[in-house]
Order: structure tokens, then sequence, then C-alpha cells
């Protein structure tokens, strides 16, 4: 369990990521290292490096394991969120232009 899935609290996005990226390496080496703490630290915000040149951006903790398994959870959660998006979308099309 060496990954860790978030979601950016700034988009509707999810991502994976080595437990590494995260900045407060207090926690990380805690999820790394102690049983149960992903229970603890579950809907937490943290901030995670995503890019070198870039400054750490905050996101919500939602799991750790397996880069596989978590990719896998990821695309889950990206494809519903795009499911509701769509909805939206088409919420927002069958209205007509004299509704307010």
């Amino acid at each position: 369990m060496d990954h860790i899935l978030i979601k950016w609290t700034q988009e509707e996005k999810w991502d994976v990521y080595p437990i590494r990226a995260m900045v407060n390496t207090a926690v990380g080496f805690r999820l790394l290292t102690e049983p149960g703490a992903i229970d603890d630290v579950r809907g937490t915000i943290e901030l995670f490096t995503w890019k070198d040149s870039e400054p750490p951006a905050p996101a919500e903790v939602l799991d750790i394991g397996k880069a596989r398994v978590l990719e896998t959870k990821r695309a889950r959660l990206a494809s519903a969120g795009l499911r509701d998006e769509g909805d939206v979308m088409t919420e927002s099309l069958e209205c007509s232009p004299n509704e307010e």
C-alpha cells in the first residue's frame, strides 16, 4: 500500500499518487506504517505535490492501496462524475430559451 487516491478540492478530478507526494510527511509515514491509519485520515484535506514546478495543491484523502486497484477506483469515480455532469448538461439543454 504505497499509493493514495485523492480528490482535488478545486475541481471535480480524482488522481492516484505515490504517498510520498503528500507534503505532510508525518501523515504519509503514518499511512505507510500504521494499519488502520487511513480511517483517521480519510476525508481530511492535505497538500500534494502534483508537479515539480508548481506549488502543492489541496486534495481530499480518499483511500490508500496498490496503484492498480486505486486506478480502477479512480476511473469509476471519474466515470460517475462525468455522467453526473452530463445529466446537468442535458437538463439545462431541455429548458426552453424563454424559461427562467
